[in-house]
């Protein structure tokens, strides 16, 4: 019947007589079924908002939502919410609450209802875990857009005062958030600071916050720098993947710059790029030395990404610019004699062991199962492999794993993307709408690119998966590995 009626008066367009029921009626499937007709026909009037709003309450879970749809759509409609959240916030209504979540999503511009938001958060920590959640659930439905100014100071507050796990939470929620200039510093010296004091007692809170932090705000202490690199070098690390996260987020001091180039040779294959970001952000030309110095020693040079690291260099002297030119084409340009080279590699290889192959292929250091997939386990930034040993030959194996970048799988040819401040993005195009584009760059790295930030965008020839693996890996293990993929068939 409900049904029926909604179409029958969607019909007769009769607007007056639907707005004159929908005020009046006590009944809820009245009130619903006139309500929907009047929001699809666009003609909600505000005479009937505040008839909603008791509806937020109610126990009709359908008028419920359709009420915070109507309401959320006119700047009077999410004023009168503002004592419905009051209320829900002292009653602790988890339903209720949870409306609350999408009004305040949408009604963000509003300055009252800002204000209010903000005057919670900035006590939170003494508030419950129900308020807290809350709070962290509105944060959440601002990520990736600009958290509002009204917010900074409190926000800062409540990650001074949090408690640790609470700090991991809100950590999270904010990674993804952009924040005005203005509210930089404060955001950052907050996240630093607590960082700093937590960093023996909660490594994994610690780098969390860094991971968090503004983009490059000031130089990391060198006990935090310290606990970065020892995690991203530590043999099968649980949090190699947060260091890196907060290395690339991270400005280093000479010192710190210095102690992460000796180790350069001990940091993962998918980390290298992040931590040659990092030293070529010091812009200092004794770092620069070093780092030239040491970089074509370590085997898993060619798993850069050349434009990327070339870009990075663009402001130093031409000298220097072509030495790092000259270092880079060595490091990636394969040999004349190729197929020569192939052979060479398939006489080397001894018999390998498939069982053996498995955990080759599922350790840190080789991290194939991260981009991915056999069966229902692994990462999907590369092709699913479940049947690669009987579309591929040995041959075919051996030339995918040592030049990724010679011959791409259909429907995995990367996309560059360069910015007009110089950043470039090298991946796989996974979305695109009309003001932004993402790219997948790395295992479980998503990056969001806004258009009107896009210099540049083409086909790239460099493929997301890094060379360099069959320098990390023995002889023995490449035997493994590459046993384990002809056997699946």
């Amino acid at each position: 019947i409900s049904h029926s009626g909604i179409y029958s008066l969607m019909e007769i367009g009769d607007t007056d007589s639907l707005i004159s029921i929908a005020s009046q009626t006590a009944d809820d499937t009245q009130r619903y079924v006139t309500v929907y007709a009047l929001n699809q026909l666009g003609r909600i009037p505000d005479a009937l908002l505040p008839r909603l709003v008791p509806c937020l309450t109610g126990s009709n879970e359908n008028l419920r939502a359709l009420s915070v749809e109507c309401l959320i759509k006119s700047p009077l409609g999410i004023s009168l919410c503002i004592p419905f959240l009051e209320a829900a916030w002292e009653k602790e209504d988890v339903n209720q609450l949870a409306a609350g979540v999408k009004i305040v999503q949408i009604g963000r511009t509003n300055a009252a209802l800002l204000k209010r938001v903000g005057e919670w958060m900035h006590t939170a920590s003494s508030h419950s875990v129900k308020r807290q959640d809350w709070l962290l659930a509105c944060l959440q439905q601002l990520s990736g857009d600009k958290i509002p100014s009204e917010w900074s100071a409190p926000l800062a507050s409540w990650i001074r005062t949090a408690a640790n796990d609470r700090l991991l939470n809100i950590a999270g929620s904010i990674r993804k958030a952009k924040f005005s200039n203005d509210d930089l510093a404060s955001i950052a010296t907050s996240l630093r600071g607590r960082a700093e004091t937590i960093l023996h007692d909660a490594p994994e809170v610690t780098l969390a916050a860094l991971a968090s932090s503004p983009n490059h705000a000031e130089p990391l202490g060198n006990l935090c720098a310290k606990l970065v690199v020892e995690q991203l070098t530590a043999p099968e690390s649980k949090l190699t993947s947060q260091a890196d996260a907060a290395l690339s987020r991270s400005l280093l001091n000479n010192e710190s710059a210095k102690n992460l180039i000796e180790v350069l040779e001990d940091i993962p294959s998918l980390n290298l790029q992040t931590a040659i970001d990092a030293l070529l952000r010091c812009s200092n030309a004794q770092i620069d030395q070093e780092l030239v110095e040491k970089l074509p020693r370590v085997s898993a040079i060619k798993t850069l990404a050349v434009e990327k690291v070339l870009a990075s260099v663009n402001n130093r002297p031409d000298s220097v610019k072509k030495q790092w030119a000259a270092m880079m084409q060595n490091a990636i340009q394969p040999p004349e004699n190729i197929v020569e080279e192939l052979e060479g590699w398939l006489k080397r290889l001894p018999p390998g062991d498939a069982k053996r192959g498995y955990q080759v292929f599922s350790n840190a250091k080789a991290a194939c199962s991260s981009c991915h997939q056999i069966g229902y386990v692994g990462g999907r930034l590369g092709p699913e492999l479940s049947s690669i040993g009987r579309t591929r030959t040995r041959r075919d194996l051996v030339e995918a794993i040592v030049y990724p970048s010679l011959r791409m799988a259909q429907g995995y040819n990367p996309v560059r993307i360069r910015t007009v401040d110089d950043q470039l993005f090298n991946g796989l195009l996974t979305k695109q709408t009309e003001t932004y584009v993402e790219l997948l760059c790395g295992a479980d790295k998503i990056c969001r690119i806004d258009k009107s930030e896009i210099e540049e965008q083409c086909e790239s020839k460099q493929s997301v998966m890094p060379s360099g693996l069959d320098q990390q890996i023995g002889l023995e293990d490449f035997a493994d590995l590459l046993a384990f993929l002809e056997s699946k068939r």
